[in-house]
């Protein structure tokens, strides 16, 4: 870890910052550097040690971090194209993969990672020579105006048989300056067996004539046909003129382009299902639905539990997302809980509604809550969340009859800024002295979340908590949490760096008119909430109960659900 840069003079300090700021730009893992070094900055002007903090927005410092934001927004765009490229190998059946105009491999789907291994190129794939040299060379001079598609003969492995691959051009960008993309897949060739089960159930086939048709499909001629079933070729024929009958077919070509074409889209959507399964079997227990609010916007919710439970109303966090694990609804459902999750404006696909001062923002949010409530005929509703689900509460008595908050308490006061963790304590003093540069640190943060470091951010938060330590090291859990920053950062960065404001702002003026009942969770170890704080809400809200959970940390809501349920249960 680096010194501190209260000893160095004001452009060593600036350039220490610059420097790390690029760095960090280039590997986000580095994150954790530069706020320390930005901190240690931020922590300078405001000593007196440096530029007093209010020019650090327009200082040189300023300049080149607006660059690296200019950086992180490209990068954000390749991002962007490469999400679009694996959902289109993703949506392919069979072998998947698109390449670039090098022959480098950008996106493979389950099909070619399992054929290809750890291939990076089409020069890797074990293609004959003949074959790569053929697809290398319509790539190469393939033109907007030529031929669209290509269709190529080639060996894998120096196997047997040819592999029929099919290539054709993508556009991904709508910048003219982007590289061509390749989408390569295979053709199947090969008529699939359960597609000819499937034939002969339809028709109403003897088996001897499905095994027929199968063999037809695949370039039998009637000849080799009946070598191979040690039939005569009269029978044989006499078995094709009963295929052709009952499947309606003119003649054998006709039968030939039925039973191809049937076994095709067998294959398709054979593999799709099983890819969309995979994708999504860890969690059926949840609906979306969505709402057009009065003042014209689009609004998305989880519906999750039991469809005629009691209903909670779960407004999320910056880190947690609306969307429950597959054990926590199951849960849900079997002790007769309803939980109705949406997604905060700028939050998943809900529609962005910026204002600019952070109370007009969580004053809307309950808005649009109750709107949600009263579109689905709800009443007497328990809100779970924190600052929005206070004003929710607040603003709306009538329809709540219960506020349950979770990890934090809604108060803030200064004194609590050096009793929170770096990252969190960063992101305060960031958005309160240097507003104009808050969202660089968030654009780091979605970019370790978008390409699968997670954990860097999420030991951040933790801290030196071993339960929140421990539950990092579980393949589930960490699933859970970089889903739901995912959700945050669906639309980008706005509406997270809007809602940091939120954690530097005192609510405790809307906790004192609460006319709802409070009870406070929170984990044994939590980094979040400083007991400052605590006493400073129980001390507006003396009727408030706070429950503590024993063995749990920051990411109690999915290692410990139970344990909400119970509180629920309790009230």
């Amino acid at each position: 870890m680096a010194p501190p840069l209260h000893s160095l003079g004001i452009e060593q300090r600036e350039k220490r910052v610059i420097e790390e700021a690029y760095a960090a730009t280039l590997d986000a893992e580095r994150l954790q550097e530069f706020e320390y070094l930005w901190e240690s900055y931020l922590d300078a002007g405001l000593q007196g040690n440096g530029p007093s903090i209010e020019p650090v927005d327009l200082s040189t410092v300023h300049v080149h971090i607006a660059r690296a934001l200019e950086i992180l927004e490209r990068m954000r765009h390749k991002h962007i194209e490469e999400s679009r490229a694996q959902t289109i190998v993703d949506s392919n059946y069979g072998l998947g993969l698109i390449v670039n105009n090098r022959g480098q491999i950008v996106a493979r789907n389950s099909d070619a990672v399992a054929v290809l291994k750890d291939a990076t190129s089409l020069a890797d794939m074990g293609l004959d020579e003949n074959g790569l040299t053929k697809v290398l060379d319509w790539i190469n001079g393939h033109k907007k105006d030529e031929t669209p598609v290509l269709f190529v003969n080639v060996y894998f492995h120096d196997a047997t048989q040819p592999t029929c691959l099919f290539l054709t051009r993508v556009k991904l960008s709508t910048s003219e300056e982007k590289e061509d993309l390749y989408l390569l897949t295979s053709v199947e060739s090969q008529i699939h067996p359960g597609a000819i089960s499937a034939i002969q159930n339809t028709f109403s086939l003897r088996s001897s004539e499905a095994d027929i048709a199968f063999h037809l499909a695949n370039g039998k001629s009637p000849k080799e046909i009946s070598e191979l079933r040690k039939s005569s070729i009269a029978t044989v024929r006499t078995q094709i003129r009963h295929l052709i009958e009952k499947t309606h077919s003119r003649d054998v070509t006709d039968l030939i382009r039925s039973i191809c074409n049937m076994s095709a889209r067998f294959s398709s959507v054979k593999s799709q299902i099983e890819r969309s399964t995979s994708l999504f079997s860890q969690h059926n227990l949840a609906k979306t639905g969505s709402i057009t609010l009065r003042d014209g916007r689009f609004m998305e919710y989880k519906e999750q539990g039991h469809p005629h439970g009691r209903p909670v109303i779960h407004i999320h966090s910056l880190m947690n997302g609306p969307t429950q694990s597959r054990e926590d609804a199951q849960h849900a459902v079997l002790r007769n809980w309803r939980f109705i999750s949406p997604s905060r404006a700028g939050y998943g696909n809900s529609e962005f509604h910026f204002k600019t001062n952070i109370r007009d923002s969580v004053n809307s949010t309950a808005d649009d809550m109750a709107e949600i409530v009263e579109h689905l005929g709800l009443k007497d509703v328990i809100v779970i969340g924190s600052i929005y689900a206070q004003k929710f509460a607040l603003k709306y008595p009538n329809l709540v009859s219960h506020f349950v908050c979770v990890n934090k308490a809604p108060a803030w006061h200064i004194d609590e800024l050096q009793s929170l963790q770096p990252r969190q304590r960063n992101m305060i003093k960031t958005s309160l002295y240097a507003p104009l540069l808050s969202k660089f640190p968030t654009r780091l943060a979605k970019i370790l979340i978008d390409t699968g470091r997670e954990k860097v951010f999420f030991r951040g938060l933790s801290g030196n908590s071993k339960t929140d330590l421990a539950v990092l090291e579980n393949h589930r859990h960490v699933k859970i949490l970089a889903d739901g920053m995912k959700h945050s950062f669906q639309q980008g960065v706005d509406a997270f760096t809007l809602d940091v404001q939120g954690h530097h702002t005192d609510w405790i003026d809307d906790a004192k008119n609460l006319q709802v009942p409070v009870t406070i969770i929170l984990g044994e170890e939590n980094s979040m909430q400083t007991d400052f704080g605590l006493n400073r809400y129980l001390t507006a809200v003396p009727s408030a109960k706070v429950i503590r959970i024993d063995n749990a940390g920051l990411f109690f809501p999915i290692t410990h659900f139970d344990k909400i349920l119970d509180v629920l249960e309790s009230l």
